[in-house]
């Protein structure tokens, strides 16, 4: 059975990641939602007895274990198989990548408020770390989204091996009834030269037509020398449902002078951005 992981803090963000998993669970044969909630138990004031400790700390748990409860109940009310509720301690982000190591799901379906002020440059929301820490697909949910069909998608590219066959892959996420339209962007920011990359792409396109099974696609190559606002100004241009990413990872001297451009987008979250990490390399 295929599982669909659902972290929940029961935000308004959350809650848009609930509805997607709710939709991709009952559209998937054999699929099963999981609701996962993680709290953590912060120092206590100085001042409190331990008595009252163990009584602070113990209120915490039940308001998580509580909503969890009747979310679980909620939810089961919408699935057409009855979910599994999963309540553990720890800092939201390690939890995560803990349950997705267990439960090693199809996808994980995450809400993310982005970052906003400072939370940009020091902090950053929990999606964002688990997406930098993951090797396991995951999908990231604004808080105003609603539920999309992924029947349109922009797909951005460096033409790395398995990214057509991910391409592929999308369907089992989109409805079966609909159809999947895929349009692969590739923006050359002026690192490597045209030519070279054109070749790229042209390869990349015979491959990707090449897959058994391959949607509908359309290919664009666009010069630009920021590939995030290049990324952002065409999601604004069409009526995407998602955004996918195939991000390989970074080491953290990477990162801090080279955003990646997963990293960007969500910090201007504005579709679903559904990121499948590369192998390590």
């Amino acid at each position: 059975m295929s599982t669909i992981l659902v972290p929940t803090d029961f935000s308004d963000g959350s809650m848009a990641a609930v509805r997607y998993g709710i939709a991709l669970a009952n559209r998937t044969e054999g699929a099963k939602l999981v609701l996962f909630a993680a709290y953590h138990l912060p120092p206590p004031p100085a001042e409190l007895a331990w008595e009252a400790i163990q009584q602070f700390h113990g209120r915490i748990e039940e308001d998580t274990r509580k909503g969890l409860a009747e979310l679980e109940s909620s939810v089961n009310a919408q699935l057409k198989t009855p979910c599994e509720a999963v309540c553990v301690q720890g800092l939201a982000a390690d939890a995560i990548l803990d349950a997705m190591a267990t439960h090693r799901p199809m996808l994980t379906v995450m809400g993310s408020r982005g970052a906003t002020g400072l939370e940009r440059v020091f902090f950053g929301s929990v999606a964002a770390e688990v997406a930098q820490r993951t090797e396991q697909p995951l999908l990231v949910v604004p808080a105003a989204a609603t539920v999309a069909k992924f029947e349109q998608v922009l797909f951005a590219t460096d033409f790395k091996e398995g990214d057509e066959n991910l391409a592929a892959r999308l369907r089992g996420y989109a409805a079966q009834e609909g159809p999947l339209h895929i349009t692969f962007i590739h923006v050359a920011d002026g690192k490597e030269p045209t030519l070279h990359e054109r070749a790229h792409l042209e390869a990349f396109q015979q491959r990707a037509r090449a897959v058994a099974d391959a949607p509908d696609m359309a290919f664009e190559f666009v010069r630009y020398p920021d590939v995030s606002e290049a990324v952002e100004d065409r999601l604004q241009d069409g009526a995407f449902d998602v955004l996918v990413l195939a991000p390989g990872h970074r080491n953290w001297l990477s990162r801090l002078f080279d955003p990646s451009v997963s990293a960007q987008m969500l910090k201007h979250l504005t579709v679903p951005v559904l990121l499948s990490p590369s192998a390590q390399g």
